[in-house]
C-alpha cells in the first residue's frame, strides 16, 4: 500500500471518530458499566446476562457507535476471544470481526504503517 493511501486511511478514521465525538462513548456507558460488574465475577453467565439488554440494543440501534469503542473495551476485558464469548452468551451469533469487518480492516492497514 502506498503511503498516500496509508494516509488517506488514517485521515478517515480519524474523521470517523471525530464525527461521532462523545456518543461513541455514550453508547458504551451502561455496557461498560455491567462488564466491569461481570468482569469482577469472571464472566460468569448470570454475571453477563444482565449485560445483554445494553449490548444488544448498541449492536442494533448505534452498531457504528458500537464499532468505534469497541477497541478500548476490548483491551479492557481481556481481548476478542472472552467478548465473543460474551457476544454469544447474549444471543448473537456473530463475532467481533463479523459485526464491525470494516473497522477491523482499517485498524489493519493503519497497523501495517
Amino acid at each position: 500500500m502506498k503511503m498516500e493511501s496509508k494516509m488517506v486511511v488514517t485521515m478517515l478514521v480519524l474523521l470517523a471518530i471525530t464525527i461521532v465525538p462523545s456518543s461513541a462513548q455514550d453508547c458504551w456507558t451502561p455496557i461498560a458499566a455491567c462488564l466491569n460488574s461481570a468482569k469482577a465475577l469472571n464472566y460468569e453467565t448470570s454475571a453477563v446476562l444482565p449485560c445483554c439488554p445494553s449490548l444488544n440494543d448498541a449492536i442494533d440501534n448505534e452498531l457504528v457507535c458500537f464499532c468505534l469503542a469497541k477497541s478500548d473495551i476490548i483491551s479492557q476485558h481481556s481481548g476478542p476471544t472472552i467478548f465473543n464469548s460474551i457476544l454469544f452468551t447474549c444471543d448473537n451469533d456473530l463475532t467481533l470481526d463479523e459485526l464491525c469487518p470494516w473497522y477491523v480492516y482499517i485498524l489493519k492497514l493503519i497497523l501495517r504503517s
